[in-house]
């Protein structure tokens, strides 16, 4: 919800410092049904996307499962449309949908922080960076709702004037603007890295091994901490064991994958550290309450 405000509102705002309005938009999906929100809230649509459309910006606003809510049989029509269009925006997963449609090739794009790795191995022509929004020839693409603010704010600045971004950014009392280039960051892991610098490193590098978990006297080896005095410290400020705090990473990384993808239980548990499916879908039911084959049955929203 909050990504798709993040392209309407501010054209919304936009009209109503202009002397005329200057935008009109039409929200628009496969089949012309309404649209359930991950929050599970249901917006109505104006149409199907149609095959005759004609438009100056075509914004593409993906969330979960866009593959499943945009089918390959239809992605011939999205082309078509895409064809007609000025620029195009892919904000969020919407970059997938790019994608898997041929709309980018060579180009330089970013997506959401979460998918930014697995994107690049899978379309391995195109360079996925994890900037906030990226622009390269007719294509735009912004990381998520924050980012996706800047974007428009950039884009009225650059087509329109600076006067109408700065109009638009006092009506949200938007001061936190960023650069296009900054990269999108964990904003509680940058407050525990004023904080708590040597914790900070730790987490981030738990992180960059979720397939292929660091053993926590390791961490602290890097840290220049013995074992116990890192653990407590971790304890002390996050009340919580590095070692937990560490399952707790692999299997949300796990849930997303799990929601998120197709790929197959066996290869989740692999790309998150565990052993086994079995040993994985143990510890994922003992943390959620459900077991991964389970939560898989749950019907999704976009």
């Amino acid at each position: 919800m909050m990504s798709l405000s993040a392209v309407i509102d501010p054209l919304r705002a936009a009209n109503r410092v202009s002397p005329q309005p200057l935008f009109e938009w039409r929200i628009m999906n496969a089949d012309g049904s309404s649209i359930e929100l991950s929050c599970g809230i249901r917006i109505p649509t104006d149409s199907a996307l149609a095959d005759d459309l004609h438009c100056d910006v075509l914004v593409l606003v993906g969330g979960f499962r866009q593959a499943h809510h945009w089918p390959d049989r239809l992605l011939p029509k999205l082309n078509r449309a895409a064809q007609r269009a000025q620029l195009i925006f892919g904000v969020e997963s919407g970059t997938w949908l790019l994608a898997r449609a041929g709309l980018i090739q060579d180009h330089r794009v970013t997506t959401h922080w979460e998918d930014v790795d697995t994107l690049g191995q899978r379309y391995r022509n195109l360079n996925v960076v994890a900037d906030r929004f990226v622009i390269d020839r007719s294509i735009w693409t912004s990381g998520g709702a924050s980012p996706t603010v800047d974007m428009m704010l950039h884009y009225f600045r650059h087509h329109f004037s600076q006067a109408l971004a700065l109009e638009v950014a006092n009506i949200f009392i938007y001061q936190g603007e960023q650069a296009a280039d900054r990269q999108q960051t964990d904003l509680a892991l940058q407050r525990l890295q004023r904080r708590e610098p040597r914790l900070a490193v730790a987490i981030n590098l738990m992180k960059e091994r979720i397939e292929s978990p660091i053993k926590i006297a390791e961490l602290a080896s890097k840290l220049t901490m013995g074992k116990r005095t890192f653990e407590k410290h971790f304890k002390d400020v996050l009340h919580e064991t590095p070692a937990s705090y560490y399952l707790h990473l692999r299997l949300n990384e796990a849930r997303r994958l799990v929601m998120g993808s197709n790929s197959s239980l066996l290869e989740i548990s692999l790309r998150t550290g565990f052993n086994s499916a079995t040993s994985f879908s143990r510890a994922f039911k003992r943390y959620f309450g459900i077991s991964p084959s389970q939560l898989r049955l749950i019907p999704k929203p976009t």
